[in-house]
């Protein structure tokens, strides 16, 4: 049975966020929120809080080290444990470190949000991301029963995931801006498909795209 509402949140800002050197010297899954991450975090838990069903809301988590910091600090507004899973299914996008040319331009850059594009030394293209996230609804949607799920982990990934629920064309993807650090997306099970709902920030498409009435 699909859930009721999905709440989608990016974690807090993190290292890698305000220095992408970071990555020369730490391990994509081990990057830490900064002090300004864990402020957004602790401010989206009680943003959060008011939002979702207090008895019946699971949490799925990347188990990359930011973002279970994130649902972490998120978890401190409640009072009570939380139902909470850390599935490698919704982990980032698998980058496999950015190739630069003499210039020091980095490689790719004008591709990297294709939805088809993988870069020639490894890592996953949106389209590989988008087949475990389908992988990852699969479950969800067998296991679950009527209630809210939140889901805390990374913004490409959570936008594959708009992608998916919202039955979109790849290039509507390829227009989408990135998450915000902590901000909170809301759909809604309106029976044959999730739709974005509520409090939704319009500009996340640059072409037209609105929730139906």
């Amino acid at each position: 049975m699909k859930p009721n509402r999905i709440f989608l949140i990016r974690h807090g800002e993190s290292e890698g966020n305000v220095d992408e050197t970071v990555f020369a010297h730490t391990l994509d899954h081990k990057v830490s929120l900064t002090n300004k991450g864990f402020i957004q975090a602790r401010k989206c838990g009680k943003k959060l809080h008011n939002l979702v069903s207090q008895h019946s809301t699971a949490f799925h988590v990347s188990p990359f080290l930011r973002a279970d910091q994130t649902y972490r600090e998120i978890s401190k507004a409640w009072k009570h444990a939380l139902d909470v899973s850390f599935d490698p299914l919704i982990r980032e996008r698998e980058w496999s470190g950015w190739l630069y040319d003499s210039c020091g331009k980095r490689i790719g850059d004008d591709k990297w949000h294709s939805f088809y594009f993988r870069f020639s030394n490894g890592g996953e293209s949106p389209a590989d991301v988008y087949q475990r996230i389908s992988t990852f609804f699969i479950e969800l949607f067998r296991d679950n029963e009527d209630g809210d799920v939140v889901i805390v982990g990374h913004g490409t990934m959570l936008n594959i995931m708009i992608t998916k629920l919202l039955k979109l064309h790849p290039e509507v993807f390829e227009k989408m801006r990135n998450f915000r650090n902590c901000e909170i997306v809301e759909l809604r099970n309106e029976g044959s498909k999730y739709d974005l709902y509520g409090h939704f920030i319009q500009d996340r498409f640059h072409t037209r795209y609105h929730k139906r009435k």
